[in-house]
């Protein structure tokens, strides 16, 4: 991806060229699908992630795609649930908590409140444990 990483990445399986969603890949199948028409930039992008992936191009609506079956994102909020059998107060299952939500998500995605430090024990808890149901 450094030809282009100014404005593409891979989100998982998706294609993203600026903000857009523009493609997906099917690893399994060694497949790109391409949703729709673009512009000559944004076909470069595609056709560059196509030859460095080995895929071959074919179209497909966005909507025809099965949703991606990743299941890191549980994966991650299992092993931060793990908290509580391993923390032995509650400061030790929320930092527990943090750190494999940090690590899982390897930094991204995830902002702590600039006013984290000062908050009860019980809050972080609350926070954390809406967050890890979302995961």
């Amino acid at each position: 991806m450094d030809r282009y990483k100014q404005n593409l990445h891979i989100e998982g399986n998706k294609v993203i060229s600026y903000t857009t969603h523009v493609a997906t890949i099917d690893s399994a199948n060694r497949k790109l699908y391409v949703h729709g028409w673009w512009s000559v930039t944004t076909s470069k992008h595609i056709n560059y992630v196509a030859s460095e992936y080995g895929l071959t191009k074919e179209e497909k609506k966005r909507e025809e795609i099965a949703p991606e079956t990743d299941n890191s994102l549980k994966t991650i909020a299992m092993v931060a649930k793990m908290g509580e059998i391993f923390g032995t107060n509650q400061k030790e299952k929320n930092d527990w908590k943090v750190r494999m939500i940090k690590a899982g998500l390897e930094n991204k995605g995830l902002i702590m409140p600039e006013d984290w430090n000062t908050l009860s024990e019980n809050e972080k808890e609350k926070r954390l444990n809406r967050a890890i149901e979302q995961l």
